[in-house]
């Protein structure tokens, strides 16, 4: 399987890409990860030197309290309480569900998740390595967990998440969930769908095949217009707001499919600028609300005259 490198950012996808040019070409050669997620990256010595927990070398003198009556160092002994405790997979199933998408699955989809696990070594990896960051998945790990985890989590769950991801608003955003959860689900480009939702969100490596796909999906389930109020409002900041931008009118000029279309597949496969394709619709609907008034005062203005003049 052929991958190409995902060119969208984290959470809100549609956010990023007034900052699309920044992702450089160069990202290609190898899957990237959302910053918010290399902050809590370990660093593989720590996890490999135990001394590195503490900063460097412990001081095992012991003190006349530190030993027991029979002389072996207490703090070597472990009590019931303090010997380490084997993993609850169950729970370990619930924390992933619950790191990547905000989720508590139900105990039917535990179950099912760690079934899923059994035939699929990276899923069970993800589960039982606590010390594995979301950042530091392999492209592999990202394939085994979305497929084992779609088809066994609710998929309205998923479709909320999903829609969370975007950030669509009015009606869409009540409509979304559902519109997505029917596409995970597709039992047979569910899985690929989901994967490709996902890849695009965590910036990770995709499988070209479901470009078409996922563009059909978006553009179905949260058409452009419904980010309207997003762009709207940047381009309105972006004036100083000396320009105001007629809803009624932006609206209607995004509602045509293929608009939506063209923007998602624009923000998804690279080749142009989404924003460039809002542009035009943004200056038709531009409106100028004081182009009209003067910038000085005339000399003939008498105050309180009512001409209407300033």
């Amino acid at each position: 399987m052929h991958y190409r490198c995902a060119r969208v950012g984290l959470i809100l996808i549609v956010a990023l890409c007034l900052f699309a040019a920044a992702c450089s070409p160069g990202s290609d050669d190898g899957a990237s990860t959302p910053s918010a997620a290399t902050d809590t990256d370990e660093r593989p010595d720590d996890r490999a030197d135990p001394e590195s927990a503490t900063g460097g070398d412990v001081d095992t003198s012991a003190g006349p309290d530190d030993a027991s009556d029979d002389g072996t160092d207490s703090d070597s002994v472990d009590t019931p309480d303090e010997a380490a405790q084997p993993l609850d997979r169950n729970q370990a199933t619930v924390g992933l569900v619950r790191a990547l998408f905000n989720l508590d699955p139900d105990e039917d989809a535990v179950e099912c998740i760690l079934s899923e696990a059994d035939s699929r070594p990276n899923l069970a990896e993800a589960i039982d390595d606590q010390l594995v960051v979301f950042a530091q998945y392999s492209d592999d790990m990202l394939v085994d967990v979305t497929h084992g985890l779609n088809g066994c989590v609710e998929p309205i769950g998923l479709g909320g998440w999903a829609t969370e991801a975007v950030g669509p608003s009015g009606e869409v955003r009540d409509t979304a969930p559902a519109c997505f959860a029917d596409a995970f689900d597709d039992p047979e480009q569910g899985d690929g769908l989901f994967h490709m939702f996902v890849a695009l969100s965590f910036q990770f490596r995709y499988d070209p095949a479901f470009v078409d796909g996922i563009t059909e999906v978006l553009t179905s389930c949260t058409p452009v217009s419904s980010l309207a109020p997003f762009f709207t409002s940047q381009a309105e900041a972006e004036s100083g707001f000396t320009t105001i931008i007629d809803q009624d009118c932006f609206l209607e000029v995004l509602a045509p499919v293929e608009v939506s279309d063209d923007f998602w597949g624009a923000l998804i496969d690279g080749a142009g600028s989404p924003i460039a394709t809002i542009s035009p619709y943004l200056a038709e609907c531009a409106t100028q609300p004081d182009a009209d008034l003067l910038d000085t005062v005339p000399a003939d203005f008498e105050p309180w005259s009512g001409t209407g003049l300033l």
